[in-house]
């Protein structure tokens, strides 16, 4: 349970700093981009989860530069 919990959290921790800094920026790539609504929508559907995403270099990079 901890192998799959734990990296959700710290992925949807990191996710609200960032959201809390910059709420317009988080909505703009949330809903004005390809990747960001394509996995938004796979995410609401229960296709793949806010660790998955922390997975991409760049998502972690954007993330903890802005978070």
């Amino acid at each position: 349970m901890r192998a799959e919990l734990v990296p959700e959290i710290d992925a949807g921790a990191q996710l609200l700093r960032v959201f809390t800094r910059f709420p317009a920026g988080f909505h703009f790539l949330i809903s004005k981009t390809p990747f960001g609504r394509g996995y938004f929508v796979r995410f609401c559907r229960g296709e793949t989860t806010l660790a998955r995403a922390f997975r991409h270099r760049w998502v972690r990079k954007v993330t903890g530069w802005l978070g």
